[in-house]
């Protein structure tokens, strides 16, 4: 039995200090994958905001290659943003992993997304960060 517990955020509060937008507002979409027993919720928060602003889930279909929904939210200029990873079983209790990056041309970043490995059992599990792989994508241009 491993302990991932060192690795990565916490699915209590992951921060997403690049998804930012200095103009205006901007689209941002959520979605992703599980292969996990347990179901997996992520729900993106603003700073000191009282509610969601997009929650996704998915999983509980006995460690099967499944899609979670999906959902999108606004980018507002000046606001920061975290993440609210969990899973039913052990309740609440997840580990990931974050990476980000955009596409630029010159100036101007057209895109840019966060990618999540979640790990839904860090402390006595295996540790592969595989359970889960969630995306958060924005384009200058989207709907």
């Amino acid at each position: 039995m491993a302990i991932c517990t060192n690795v990565g955020y916490s699915g209590n509060n992951v921060p997403l200090p690049d998804l930012i937008t200095t103009t205006s507002s901007l689209t941002c979409f959520v979605s992703g994958y599980t292969q996990t027993g347990n179901t997996i919720t992520v729900s993106i928060w603003a700073t000191g905001g009282t509610t969601a602003l997009a929650t996704i889930s998915g999983g509980g279909r006995g460690g099967a290659l499944t899609a979670m929904s999906t959902a999108s939210f606004q980018l507002q200029s000046g606001t920061t943003y975290y993440a609210v990873v969990s899973s039913t079983q052990p309740q609440g209790l997840t580990q990931v992993l974050t990476g980000y990056d955009a596409l630029s041309y010159g100036t101007t970043t057209y895109a840019g997304g966060y990618t999540f490995c979640v790990e839904d059992t860090p402390s006595g599990g295996d540790c592969d960060f595989n359970d889960a792989l969630i995306n958060l994508n924005w384009t200058l241009f989207g709907g």
